[in-house]
């Protein structure tokens, strides 16, 4: 479930986001149906499964990662 999921975003002490290699930055909508999302990284490559999966599970497609 998502909700017990979620803790890994918060980077207080209560969740676990302070050890992860990511953090959203923005996002937007290209055309009706198609998106994008960037993130900061604290470099290159990073742990991608935690974002893929949370893009994958809000029906994202099409993953591509870049520099």
């Amino acid at each position: 479930m998502l909700s017990d999921w979620l803790y890994y975003f918060d980077p207080t002490e209560e969740g676990r986001g302070d050890d992860r290699s990511w953090w959203w930055w923005d996002a937007g909508v290209s055309e009706p149906g198609s998106g994008w999302v960037e993130v900061a990284t604290t470099g290159w490559p990073f742990e991608t499964g935690s974002l893929s999966w949370l893009i994958e599970a809000s029906g994202g497609t099409d993953l591509s990662y870049g520099t």
